[in-house]
């Protein structure tokens, strides 16, 4: 098997580990708002199998509005609703990455450099196949960060004849994006696909107001059964937070009142900006050595483990937390981080990252140890 083909199977087996799992308590945590209301209709019509005047659906908002929870709720009541659905959920970086292996593959197919390189077409049947059937033969499509699809003609042509075919058979297709794609001389979308996208519908994300998050304020103090004073939530509320930033917020004041000894109150939020004016006069990050020595420390593991290709369930949890931290404390490049784990692929980083941020929503520890982790790093 050459090395195109065995870096195709790994695109493969990297889309099929981002299945998301049916949680029945899934809405119990959503907030609905002015910014997510119409979005959060369309999901629940989708998830009925309700496609006319709403696929190809492109959800288009800013990091933070809440596209990739809104993804998750429509997998999770598909596949309640419709127990038998196939779906297939992949991001941007993905299919991109999987499209130019393939091409790699066909290029050694077609007889290019030297004979005993060349792979049998009927590997290359077969992998093509595997990939058309995941995007084509589904009930629905999702893509996460079209905008990692900019200026690759070749993966958007693939989607593009998914979204033919899936509308001929009726299956939804839901892609998410930060900004609208524009069309023009310089685009680097091509006219076709953007008719495609104005065939759909288009949604637009808002961030939560200061009434959605006082409502996420009250929620995570019932479910985590944290007292604030109600003085102290309306303080926090007006920060023009997500709902990751503010969990991230509160998990924060919990721990300083916790290491602390001290109830909570609004001296606290004083204390916490004094914390950060000393961390905006910080010439230096943590470096990517010091934050997986940490994260070694941690789960009582060796730095190599982390870093090296082992992909033992025990193994990987705590490389997801230290690439983490890497991306959201060090603010590092997905590039730079994939270099230092072993030469990975950078997508193989945005996946490692996003899987972090689904689990966070349903696993509360997960939460708690990344906020200790970077109040250790800072």
């Amino acid at each position: 098997m050459s090395h195109t083909t065995l870096q195709t199977d790994k695109s493969a087996e990297l889309l099929a580990k981002t299945a998301m799992a049916v949680r029945a308590d899934v809405w119990s945590g959503f907030i609905m708002h002015p910014g997510n209301e119409l979005a959060t209709g369309v999901v629940r019509m989708l998830a009925e199998g309700q496609t006319e005047g709403f696929s190809p659906l492109l959800m288009v908002g800013e990091t933070g509005s809440g596209k990739t929870r809104l993804l998750e709720l429509l997998v999770t009541e598909t596949l309640r609703q419709r127990p038998g659905a196939s779906v297939t959920n992949l991001d941007g970086a993905t299919l991109r990455q999987w499209v130019a292996d393939l091409s790699k593959l066909s290029a050694e197919g077609s007889g290019a450099g030297n004979s005993h390189l060349r792979v049998d077409p009927d590997t290359e049947f077969a992998e093509w196949s595997q990939l058309r059937e995941r995007l084509r033969d589904v009930d629905l499509l999702i893509l996460d960060s079209l905008e990692d699809l900019s200026g690759r003609f070749s993966a958007i042509e693939e989607l593009e004849h998914a979204i033919d075919v899936l509308g001929y058979r009726g299956s939804a297709v839901v892609m998410t994006v930060k900004s609208m794609p524009r069309a023009g001389p310089k685009s680097k979308w091509p006219s076709r696909f953007l008719g495609l996208l104005g065939g759909g519908l288009v949604v637009r994300l808002g961030m939560p107001d200061e009434s959605a998050r006082r409502r996420f304020i009250l929620k995570w103090c019932a479910t985590n059964t944290v007292t604030i004073p109600p003085a102290m939530v309306d303080q926090i509320a007006r920060e023009p937070l997500d709902f990751g930033g503010l969990k991230g917020r509160l998990e924060t004041i919990r721990l300083h009142a916790k290491v602390h000894r001290k109830p909570i109150s609004p001296e606290i939020l004083d204390a916490l900006e004094e914390l950060q004016k000393v961390d905006r006069g910080r010439v230096q990050k943590p470096t990517i050595r010091e934050i997986t020595k940490l994260v070694a420390k941690t789960y009582q593991l060796k730095m190599s483990d982390l870093t090296g290709p082992c992909r033992q369930p025990g193994m990987v949890r705590p490389r997801h937390v230290a690439i983490w931290l890497a991306r959201h404390v060090a603010e590092l490049s997905f590039d730079k981080i994939a270099d230092y784990f072993g030469g990975r692929d950078p997508a193989t980083i945005r996946h490692a990252i996003r899987q972090v941020d689904l689990r966070r929503f349903s696993e509360p520890v997960l939460d708690e140890q990344l906020a200790t982790l970077k109040l250790k790093l800072v």
